[in-house]
């Protein structure tokens, strides 16, 4: 019985480890959602494209790879995944996006006026955790929420000090009121 214990907390810290490296290479990658799919696509130019609607000259080799990500819902345009060659550019650009708040489509020249998003490109067990976490939010008003360099934190309101969820016992703690 100790053994099966030792070897499932051997387990999760593996899988905590495996999701923290993997988080690490998508250090220098975000998404990119609200812009139209159009056929034969520059998707390398409408990175650009957003860069200079938001004051941010970015040249085509700072971008290392960027395209459409295929979507389970045809209703939705597909998001558009941009690794940069550092950190740097995708930090600036996703500042640059927090400070103008209305980013649409009709910036980068389409005709549609789609909200612009672009966030950091999560591991899928820290986006389910943020979308637990966005859940709750709603739920116990928590007034802040968000991710930097791939780590999440929370924090209900001003007078209150930060706290990073890194796992489910994380938002245990948060429901349960511990945070």
């Amino acid at each position: 019985k100790n053994e099966n214990c030792n070897l499932r907390k051997n387990l999760s810290s593996c899988v905590f480890e495996i999701d923290k490296l993997e988080q690490y290479t998508r250090r220098n990658t975000i998404e990119i959602h609200g812009v139209p799919l159009v056929k034969g696509e520059d998707v390398y130019g409408l990175v650009q494209q957003i860069g200079t609607a938001l004051s941010m000259h970015i040249p085509k080799n700072a971008i290392d790879i960027c395209h459409r990500l295929p979507t389970r819902s045809s209703n939705t345009s597909q998001p558009i995944i941009c690794k940069f060659v550092n950190r740097y550019t995708k930090d600036d650009l996703i500042i640059k996006r927090k400070v103008m708040r209305n980013l649409s489509a009709i910036d980068i020249g389409f005709t549609v006026a789609d909200v612009i998003y672009i966030n950091e490109n999560l591991t899928p067990k820290r986006r389910q955790l943020l979308y637990k976490m966005r859940q709750l939010q709603k739920d116990l008003k928590f007034k802040f929420l968000w991710t930097k360099n791939g780590n999440i934190y929370a924090r209900k309101d001003e007078k209150c000090p930060v706290a990073e969820i890194t796992s489910d016992s994380d938002i245990a703690r948060v429901k349960s009121g511990a945070l």
